[in-house]
């Protein structure tokens, strides 16, 4: 995989700094939304009682989405944990061949969550559906959204799967790679990977890591660049 980016030169705005303790403006519009101290109520019109914020800590986040599957006969499975948990897997394979922007092309078939769990039987994608070319290689890019009980988009995923069957989960990028931190003769690449791994990033022939970092969140700087200068790195 190959990416670009272009060094420029920044200039970095000073200004000064809110205070953490600021309070709270309450639009007028919130007549009921009283402020006490640092915290936050609801005032009942009726009674005047006085209700707290609360935060809310819904189960639908990315941290209890984006789960491992496990590698099955037939496919892989996913096991998030909630057995009230309901909803639907849309899935599909990533083609083999060299694509600018790519995607997967989902499958005609769906995964229903129930109780939690669901299994995608990727068996079902050989022959005429096969654009990854698992059959030939024991290897593919799988393409999957979450999507819950009321329909709502929750998560996008993509995982490279190993085997012809059993399968198994094989070392995938999950987020990312992302250029941070810009400066006129570097940058950081970041990412995230499903397995503890050490990444090297290559440009021009020059490989960068991070000997001392063994992990799933992975930051690598890039030095000794000029400015306003593209190049590529793998």
């Amino acid at each position: 995989m190959k990416n670009v980016f272009t060094l420029v030169w920044f200039l970095l705005l000073s200004g000064s700094l809110l205070s953490q303790n600021a309070e709270i403006k309450i639009p007028d519009s919130y007549s009921n939304i009283i402020r006490k101290g640092e915290s936050l109520y609801f005032k009942n019109p009726v009674n005047g009682r006085l209700a707290p914020q609360k935060e809310a800590h819904p189960f639908e986040q990315i941290q209890n989405l984006a789960v491992m599957p496990t590698g099955t006969k037939t496919g892989i499975a996913f096991d998030f944990k909630n057995s009230s948990f309901t909803g639907t897997i849309y899935y599909g394979l990533f083609s083999s061949h060299l694509q600018k922007y790519a995607y997967p092309v989902y499958f005609k078939k769906s995964a229903v969550i129930k109780n939690g769990k669901a299994e995608i039987n990727l068996k079902e994608t050989a022959g005429r559906y096969d654009i990854a070319g698992w059959e030939k290689t024991g290897h593919m890019k799988l393409g999957y959204r979450i999507v819950n009980a009321q329909g709502v988009i929750l998560y996008d995923g993509k995982i490279n799967i190993k085997g012809k069957g059993p399968f198994a989960p094989d070392l995938t990028i999950t987020e990312g790679p992302l250029v941070n931190m810009l400066s006129e003769n570097g940058a950081v690449i970041s990412f995230e990977t499903n397995k503890l791994c050490q990444p090297d990033i290559v440009v021009n022939d020059k490989k960068y890591n991070t000997p001392s970092e063994t992990g799933l969140h992975h930051e690598i700087k890039l030095s000794g660049m000029e400015a306003d200068k593209s190049y590529r790195y793998t």
